[in-house]
């Protein structure tokens, strides 16, 4: 996985961007993610998913709630609303909960599979933990990308296997 952060001092946003290499075409790595209630069997880190809306065919107002547990202790609970996607390509979501902000998910073809890249743009809205991500900064960027790489390593065991 390769990874990206950048941080604007004096500016409380996080922005991430992990590049996952996937061993699928872009239709079929669309269709895993779209499936988010599935992503607790193989994603480590997402403990709980539910759909809320399922939107339109191609994804656009789907709406689903997450728990995602961190690896420094706490957890994490957003929900994230499909308000851009261009099937299988391109998707944007709006985020609120403990988190507040966006994300979007671009995608292309390789000769191996797909490429994507899921871009994060937020804050920690969370009383307790808006107060540690000061301090904790660093330990929560490490804290990110772990679960996104161990997200990255149980979807392409997903799609191996399926």
């Amino acid at each position: 996985m390769r990874k990206t952060y950048a941080h604007v001092p004096g500016v409380d946003v996080f922005h991430f961007i992990s590049t996952w290499r996937l061993p699928a075409p872009p239709e079929r790595v669309w269709r895993e993610m779209a499936d988010v209630e599935s992503w607790p069997r193989w994603w480590p880190g997402c403990t709980e998913s539910t759909v809320i809306s399922a939107g339109s065919p191609d994804g656009l107002g789907r709406h689903g709630r997450l728990v995602v547990r961190s690896p420094l202790g706490f957890a994490l609970r957003f929900e994230m609303e499909i308000v851009m996607a261009r099937r299988p390509h391109e998707a944007r979501v709006r985020v609120g909960g403990d988190l507040v902000g966006s994300g979007n998910w671009r995608m292309r073809d390789v000769d191996s599979g797909a490429l994507a890249d899921i871009g994060w743009d937020v804050d920690i809205a969370h009383p307790g933990l808006r107060l540690a991500s000061v301090p904790l900064r660093r330990p929560m960027i490490w804290a990110h990308y772990r679960v996104m790489g161990a997200g990255e390593r149980g979807l392409a065991t997903r799609l191996h296997v399926g």
